[in-house]
């Protein structure tokens, strides 16, 4: 666990199929929950970097509650995908994002640890 942490927000979407909202959680410590399967580093952004126009573009990141086969990972995959359209992120740093995601929520439904 890393000693110094600058988790300033999570941002998810929480619910079910047709029924997804938008959830955010400022002074959210994920290393208090149960819930928590693992934490995947996306990116490190200087401090030039304004925290506020992130969230504008991920804030902006569809919910496709019409799809019945759209889920949560769908959308973090989503929302990887504006960060990099919006210069954010790096291709190579989506891809490694999302890929990671997806090995933990296989590792998760097989009961294996993260």
């Amino acid at each position: 666990m890393p000693t110094t942490m600058h988790i300033l927000c999570m941002l998810n979407v929480e619910g079910a199929p047709g029924v997804f909202e938008f959830k955010p959680s400022d002074g959210y410590n994920p290393y208090g929950s149960r819930k928590l399967a693992a934490m995947i580093s996306v990116a490190e952004f200087p401090d030039s970097v304004n925290q506020w126009s992130m969230r504008v573009v991920i804030y902006s990141t569809p919910i496709r509650n019409l799809d019945r086969s759209w889920n949560c990972q769908n959308w973090v995959g989503d929302a990887l995908e504006q960060l990099g359209a919006a210069g954010y992120l790096t291709a190579v740093q989506r891809e490694s994002a999302y890929h990671q995601m997806i090995r933990v929520v296989m590792q998760a439904r097989d009961g294996s640890s993260a």
